[in-house]
């Protein structure tokens, strides 16, 4: 069989079904990857998010009745309980958790050390902290893993019947003849 001249292979279609079979395989993995591998991050994403979420909570209820040193001595064991660091690394650092106020207009969080008002928790999975969320099969195309950071904020609420007002289980029963102004609470959790 004579050699075939380069230029007529350009020319030939012979298997060019299996080119682009290739092709087309190559991009269904690399969907495939990139589905399982975001699948993994949000489940890892929402875990991290929980645990922020009852930490915050737990740092709070700790502080309303003790110190800053004893609610952040709480966050951090309700993390280690909840994320092992064996598992995930450290994700929660003590100065990670914030004390401070809560604006409900504004929804911002503002640190004020010293208050029992409100508390910010803020928890790592990053390359920094050592703990990033490992990729399956975006490896193939450079992405090694995920840094992931959640927040969480909880804030006390006393409605106003319970600074400004006479609350009950039972009846309120008043036998005066006072006046009560505007914002001034009468409540009954039952009557």
């Amino acid at each position: 069989m004579p050699a075939r001249p380069f230029a007529s292979y350009l020319r030939d279609t012979a298997g060019g079904m299996t080119m682009f079979g290739l092709f087309t395989f190559a991009a269904g993995l690399l969907m495939a990857s990139y589905a399982v591998d975001v699948n993994s991050l949000e489940q890892q994403r929402t875990l991290l998010q929980v645990a922020a979420d009852s930490v915050a909570h737990d740092a709070l209820v700790t502080r309303e009745l003790g110190t800053e040193a004893a609610a952040v001595n709480a966050a951090m064991t309700r993390a280690a309980a909840m994320m092992e660091p064996e598992t995930y690394g450290s994700v929660l650092h003590p100065q990670d958790v914030v004390f401070g106020t809560w604006d409900t207009t504004t929804k911002k969080f503002t640190a004020q050390p010293g208050s029992r008002k409100a508390v910010q928790v803020v928890m790592r999975r990053t390359t920094a902290n050592d703990n990033a969320i490992a990729t399956f099969l975006m490896k193939m195309v450079g992405i090694n893993q995920w840094d992931v950071v959640v927040r969480a904020t909880f804030a006390t609420y006393q409605p106003m019947c319970l600074r400004e007002g006479f609350v009950a289980e039972g009846v309120v029963d008043i036998q005066s003849n006072n006046s009560y102004l505007r914002k001034f609470c009468i409540h009954s959790n039952t009557y």
